[in-house]
């Protein structure tokens, strides 16, 4: 007999808001320039100094990369902030910058004490300096939507690069600074929520420097963690409706950005703190290999394989234990099957590599027996919750 409610689940191994991969893939992987850029003899930017950035214009697939005339409206400790000169006035004003740059040097909605510069700096690693100037350019200008997205931000590694480099090798010009892209409109530019993102941009930028050819899924669930450690992660939505989703694959969708920031909160509240992520961000192994040799290490005595399958279980219990967040309260995770009445099956289904399928067995009177038979072309688990007094947990060998 079974009491109360057993869950199995059956794992498989194997709107958008930030435009860094969508131009990433434009141009493909940039490695590093060994030789810093040359600028021109000079003072750093001031306020009222005007130049034209090379900029994508989102409204078009594939996007095309425009000249806009910008003008310096505030400088800080660790930052430049440039608009777009339509927008002056327009969607954006000085106490709008007053406010970006106080976030981004001083104070963050979760740690009073620090900026976004110090947060990332510490939590990420250093971000690159290949221009000379210790200050970075935060851009704002209209980015455009396209088919209903409508894109808050952007880093593009090309401006690390001389334009004399960029635009022979790659076909698009190079801005030859570190800097990175933020909306003005739609949204409020100096809201949490859109300096949230600045956040996120910003680990992209510091990922970059230290692995060039990260993996989509990883470099975006590090940013995402950014968003937390900013204080106002993104809304967990979606993926909870749809839990056989290959945290591995990322295409570009809402999903996606909330399944790999729950990985990676994950893995950071379990398995190290923080300073895995840093590691996991200097690792030069990409995906699932670097994560590994992150965990191997650091000697944690864990694999990729036994995170994800924690993960996967704390997504459907979030209890106290190992199988929970102390960030996040989940909503329900949905059940691919529930089951009240028996025998069952056989029934045929599949499961997406390194996702689950959650079913629910209840309701039973005597011992229940669960037959698997899966692809011996693919490698699964199976693991059992049994839900009472107490929750057990409770792996299921395979042959």
């Amino acid at each position: 007999m079974f009491p109360g409610l057993l869950i199995s689940i059956i794992l498989s191994f194997n709107s958008t808001h930030c435009a860094t991969d969508l131009i990433k893939n434009l141009h493909g992987p940039i490695e590093k320039n060994p030789f810093e850029i040359k600028k021109p003899s000079g003072p750093p930017f001031s306020v009222g100094d005007t130049f034209s950035f090379w900029a994508f214009d989102l409204t078009s697939m594939p996007p095309e990369q425009i000249q806009v005339p910008a003008t310096c409206r505030g400088v800080g400790e660790h930052c430049y902030v440039f608009v777009d000169d339509e927008e002056w006035g327009v969607h954006m004003d000085s106490s709008d910058v007053a406010e970006i740059i106080y976030r981004f040097d001083r104070a963050t909605l979760a740690d009073s004490t620090r900026g976004i510069f110090e947060m990332d700096s510490t939590y990420f690693g250093a971000p690159p300096n290949l221009d000379g100037d210790p200050r970075i350019v935060i851009f704002y200008y209209d980015m455009g939507s396209f088919a209903g997205n409508v894109f808050d931000g952007y880093f593009d590694p090309l401006n690390e690069l001389p334009d004399s480099i960029a635009f022979p090798v790659y076909g698009y010009h190079s801005n030859e600074m570190e800097m990175f892209y933020m909306s003005c409109y739609p949204g409020q530019p100096a809201s949490h929520s859109r300096l949230s993102v600045l956040s996120h941009e910003f680990e992209h930028m510091i990922h970059w420097n230290h692995d060039q050819d990260e993996e989509s899924w990883v470099d975006e669930g590090c940013a995402e963690y950014a968003m937390v450690l900013y204080g106002l992660p993104d809304p967990i939505t979606g993926f909870y409706n749809n839990p056989d989703n290959d945290l591995t694959s990322w295409n570009n969708q809402w999903d996606d950005y909330i399944k790999t920031m729950l990985f990676f909160t994950y893995l950071s509240e379990h398995y190290g703190g923080p300073s895995t992520l840093t590691a996991v961000v200097a690792d030069t192994l990409n995906g699932i290999a670097g994560i590994d040799d992150v965990l191997e290490n650091l000697g944690l005595g864990v694999t990729f394989r036994d995170v994800f399958r924690n993960w996967v279980t704390a997504n459907f219990l979030d209890d106290d234990s190992l199988y929970g967040y102390t960030t996040f309260n989940l909503p329900p995770f949905h059940l691919s099957g529930d089951h009240t009445s028996y025998p069952v099956g056989p029934v045929n289904t599949s499961v997406n590599h390194w996702a689950a399928d959650y079913i629910s067995f209840s309701n039973g009177t005597d011992t229940l027996t669960i037959t698997f038979d899966g692809s011996e072309n693919a490698l699964f688990g199976a693991r059992v919750l049994i839900l009472g007094a107490e929750t057990t947990v409770v792996d299921i060998p395979l042959d």
